[in-house]
């Protein structure tokens, strides 16, 4: 090797001094550079998925509103939140806009898994004119369209969850997570005003809706007294039939069943109806049974 050395003239010793350091150097440089532009493509991904999160949590705190403006309105058979269901409807429609202008615009700039998270709400999205036309006819229960606006929440909840996972530094992700907290938090508090507020504003439960205001009485007992008023009136079916009444003594057992699996100390109240004309010492026996 040095005998070779020895043979290679100067002029070529100096060219290999000279470029070999230079060989070197450049291809650090590409690798820095290639670095840089990899860091450079990150920052701008985070930036689409922090600006498409925004604009997806944007939407959901609007449909969240209109949830409970929708179930207002329905309750009170369409009395009442006549003027505010369509401000919030106008209210809403703005974010979905823009929602649906940005995914257009930068679609193919997002990491595809980003954008299939978003796939369900995109679709829930687009039935949403639908779903306010039968809401204005009264087309279906009041439970039906809470269950609409209920999963289309979740679906965007899902996609935000999926484009924090898509980050590209742990800062995105922690702060990415923290809003989803906190989205979710206000997404189980607005589920609750809705439900409750179906319930109370026309006096009666859709089916299973009693279940679930119990549920979130035992939830919250910091927030909800454990007190509820389950009529009965009669234990008599018979009797129940002639005051025409819309449920059977079965139900009022029921529920008490579902108040008294549910909470650990609940007052239940009730009002009975003796004596009503008709009633038999069969009916009034009946009543008492259910009483005891």
């Amino acid at each position: 090797m040095i005998a070779l050395l020895h043979r290679i003239p100067l002029r070529a010793k100096l060219l290999l001094l000279i470029t070999l350091p230079l060989a070197g150097m450049v291809f650090f440089a590409v690798g820095d550079t290639r670095s840089r532009l990899d860091q450079a493509t990150d920052a701008e991904t985070d930036a689409l998925l922090v600006e498409l999160g925004v604009r997806a949590g944007n939407l959901l705190h609007e449909t969240q509103k209109e949830r409970g403006s929708t179930a207002l309105y329905l309750s009170s058979g369409g009395r009442r939140f006549v003027d505010e269901l369509p401000v919030q409807q106008v209210a809403t429609d703005g974010p979905r806009q823009a929602l649906l202008d940005f995914v257009a615009e930068h679609g193919e700039r997002l990491p595809a898994r980003a954008v299939d998270a978003l796939g369900p709400a995109i679709e829930a999205i687009d039935q949403l004119d639908r779903q306010r036309q039968r809401v204005i006819d009264q087309d279906g229960r009041t439970g039906e369209f809470i269950g609409y606006y209920t999963a289309m929440n979740a679906d965007l909840l899902s996609a935000i969850a999926a484009l924090a996972r898509n980050g590209s530094t742990a800062e995105v992700a922690v702060d990415a997570a923290a809003y989803v907290a906190f989205l979710s938090a206000k997404e189980r508090a607005g589920l609750e005003r809705a439900q409750l507020s179906s319930a109370f504003a026309t006096d009666a439960f859709a089916p299973g809706q009693f279940a679930t205001v119990v549920e979130l009485m035992a939830a919250h007992p910091e927030r909800i007294c454990p007190h509820l008023h389950v009529s009965m009136q009669s234990g008599s079916d018979a009797v129940l039939e002639r005051m025409r009444r819309r449920w059977a003594s079965r139900r009022f057992v029921e529920r008490c069943r579902c108040v008294r699996e549910a909470l650990d100390e609940p007052a239940l109240t009730t009002d009975v109806i003796v004596g009503f004309p008709g009633e038999t010492e069969a009916d009034f026996e009946a009543t008492c049974r259910v009483v005891r």
